[in-house]
């Protein structure tokens, strides 16, 4: 049986406030591309990615 990979957000952060947010595919693929269209939009931002519900880090 194939495992779906897990669901994350990638957010952009500008003085500390959310300013963007992408839902992706847990695969370090769609990771590395939103992180570049969040950069691209946001180029002072930093970027992270934000835990489901419930994970530890």
């Amino acid at each position: 049986m194939n495992e779906q990979p897990k669901i994350v957000t990638i957010g952009a952060f500008l003085s500390g406030k959310l300013v963007c947010s992408i839902t992706v595919r847990d695969t370090p693929r769609e990771i590395e591309s939103a992180k570049r269209c969040l950069l691209n939009s946001y180029p002072e931002a930093k970027v992270y990615r934000k835990l489901p519900a419930g994970e530890k880090s």
